[in-house]
């Protein structure tokens, strides 16, 4: 059992007369809404700058500030997820209303019912969040859509598959659902599925991400994006999507020193060339263009990739552009060869807010 403890205390003004229980339920339905929707910035956007949570998840307990908070809730929404409550119990208290429900929760594979907690209190005239509490936590079993099986079925065949030809060590991670149009992160009637794979066999151990295309419960295609090696300094050759490969795991390094080296390995002396539009709505794009800094390489790992499509070998002018797919965003990435090895030349991109 892993035991985080700490006192949270949050400064909030005083709650103005009207009506705090009536606004805190139309600001819990807001939640509720944006966590179903997959409306990250509209989640954000209900919580104040003074926030304080504590989550549990069975036996587990941490504490989390509000920018630890937005990063763990971040991944959720990239993965989907379904939140239902009871109709909360509203009390006032003081200088806060607090709001008590029970809530149950369902992200992928992982789904548990508990007692919620939040509190609310006034930011800039605003009701805000300024506390979350998960009082309790009780693991479920997830309720299974057809995509989900279909996965699991693939993902059982693959390892019987695998140790046909020898004695093997393969792992699968939870697999990242996507809609037909690379819209938003769902968790079902999925039209693909992103999913890394660790192998071990003959002595090679490899990290592999596929898209799976899934169709009416079923996996009717399966594409390798690329190949990486366990040990990210070790690989003597990849192909272009195994660059692409290589970058969203460096990405995923949570030693900050080895991810920032890496990164910077990645990168030309003078820096990666980009040219980025981003959608501003009425005011149209605005346009970032020059150079990014060496200084500035964990800028990379700001930009969002879902899946990807690259060349099989690098050109003869030792290059090869991958396009990537996200919500919201999609890049042109090009890989060139050079004397010391691989680096990212250049960034193509557009955003749209």
């Amino acid at each position: 059992m892993f035991l985080l403890l700490a006192t949270l205390t949050v400064a909030t003004p005083a709650l103005p007369a009207g009506n705090p229980d009536a606004e805190a339920r139309a600001l819990i339905e807001r939640w509720l809404k944006s966590q179903n929707a997959g409306d990250f910035p509209a989640y954000q956007a209900l919580y104040a700058e003074k926030f304080g949570g504590v989550r549990r998840s069975g036996a587990r307990t941490v504490v989390l500030d509000r920018a630890a908070w937005m990063k763990e809730r971040g991944r959720s929404f990239k993965r989907g997820m379904t939140v239902e409550t009871t109709p909360p119990k509203i009390e006032i208290r003081g200088d806060t209303v607090r709001a008590t429900f029970r809530q149950t929760f369902q992200s992928g594979r992982y789904r548990d019912v508990g007692d919620k907690q939040i509190d609310f209190a006034r930011e800039n005239g605003a009701l805000r969040i300024v506390r979350e509490e998960m009082l309790t936590s009780k693991k479920l079993a997830a309720e299974v859509d057809p995509d989900q099986q279909a996965l699991r079925r693939w993902e059982d065949e693959r390892r019987k598959a695998l140790a046909a030809a020898g004695p093997v060590h393969y792992t699968v991670t939870e697999p990242e659902l996507y809609d037909d149009g690379g819209g938003r992160v769902v968790d079902e009637r999925a039209g693909s599925a992103v999913v890394t794979e660790r192998l071990t066999q003959g002595g090679r151990c490899t990290v592999a991400t596929r898209e799976l295309r899934l169709d009416a419960g079923r996996v009717t295609a399966d594409r390798l994006m690329g190949e990486d090696c366990c040990d990210l300094a070790r690989c003597a050759e990849r192909t272009p999507g195994g660059w692409m490969a290589h970058l969203r795991r460096i990405c995923g390094e949570h030693d900050d020193a080895k991810r920032v080296a890496a990164l910077t390995a990645l990168m030309p002396k003078r820096g990666v060339r980009q040219h980025v539009a981003s959608d501003e709505g009425s005011q149209g794009y605005e346009v970032y263009e020059g150079r990014m800094r060496r200084a500035d390489a964990e800028n990379l790992c700001n930009l969002e990739v879902a899946k990807w499509k690259c060349p099989d070998t690098f050109g003869p002018d030792g290059r090869a552009t991958c396009a990537t797919e996200y919500p919201g965003e999609s890049y042109e990435m090009t890989f060139r060869k050079t004397r010391a090895g691989v680096e990212l030349e250049a960034i193509e991109g557009t955003i749209l807010n």
